[in-house]
């Protein structure tokens, strides 16, 4: 009997331990040079604002995920621009078509580590806008982030689709001179929005995919530093071709996500969901890189004018 005993509290024991270790365990899966995959052929618009962004402004494609509160982000909202006096930058009210969103880069739920710290942003479809921030939350509540906070590399997959401009930018750098007014500075500063500073599309409240537990161990990870002016262009094991500035490494884990309901991923039904109905509708899966086509060297970009 009191062998029984015994034996049921060591296996209890160990099952509360293993349970305990578990987010740690998640937090070790995070490498600042993993990829978040974004699929340009589903948000041209989105990819074309991040491009600009991450190359023609050197803001960077790492960043770090740092669990901010709805004040913060609606204080880097404004710092990108989005938030103006009298509304959104992209809503009917400013005189843009509707079914528009202001997109911003980097995201309100994160904080770039590139050289610039700057934030832009562009006028985008809504549906695309949607895409990108189930692609993001979904990332967020993942084992690979656990809820955050985690650090990551943002990789745009099918660079070369149809309607995405600057993604090739680093490469080019020229291609950043292309007169564009949809792409705009923010203003930068970390005040608060005055009551007058509006998004009025639902994006100033808290984003139902990000309310995610915190996990134990909260420090940042020592970021690896990389060329800026080193470039490759490689295949993922699902076919993905992404671009890397600083270059990847086969076998390098990368992140995508796949709808459960591909009608709901279309147009229109995605402009129409919400930031949790588009999270529940999609599934993070890891692939990995397994391929090179290409490496050069290029001159960083020039800032655009």
């Amino acid at each position: 009997m009191m062998k029984s005993f015994a034996l049921a509290t060591v296996l209890a024991l160990s099952a509360s331990l293993s349970s305990a270790a578990s987010p740690k365990l998640m937090l070790r899966q995070n490498n600042p040079d993993d990829l978040m995959i974004f699929n340009c052929v589903d948000m041209p618009e989105v990819c074309t604002n991040m491009c600009w962004g991450a190359y023609c402004r050197s803001i960077g494609t790492g960043l770090t995920y740092d669990k901010p509160d709805a004040s913060e982000k609606r204080r880097r909202r404004r710092a990108a621009g989005c938030l103006v006096s009298g509304g959104n930058r992209c809503s009917t009210r400013k005189g843009y078509d509707a079914g528009y969103q202001c997109d911003e880069y980097p995201f309100a739920s994160t904080v770039g580590r590139g050289a610039s710290d700057e934030r832009v942003n562009r006028c985008v479809p809504a549906g695309q806008n949607s895409r990108q921030g189930g692609t993001i939350n979904s990332f967020y509540q993942s084992a690979y982030c656990g809820g955050g906070p985690c650090d990551f590399t943002a990789s745009f997959g099918n660079p070369g689709a149809a309607g995405v401009s600057y993604c090739n930018a680093y490469a080019t750098p020229e291609d950043c001179d292309v007169d564009d007014d949809n792409q705009v500075v923010g203003p930068g500063g970390t005040q608060d929005p005055t009551e007058d500073e509006t998004a009025d599309d639902g994006t100033d409240e808290t984003d139902p995919g990000e309310e995610e537990p915190t996990t134990e161990d909260k420090k940042l990870r020592k970021i690896k530093k990389r060329s800026k002016t080193f470039v490759g262009r490689y295949r993922t094991a699902v076919g993905t071709v992404i671009d890397v500035p600083g270059g990847a490494y086969i076998g390098q884990r990368a992140f995508y996500v796949e709808p459960v309901n591909a009608t709901l991923w279309a147009e229109p039904a995605a402009a129409l969901m919400g930031v949790q109905e588009m999270v529940d509708n999609l599934v993070v899966k890891e692939t990995k890189v397994v391929e090179e086509i290409e490496t050069w060297n290029a001159p960083a970009p020039a800032p655009a004018v």
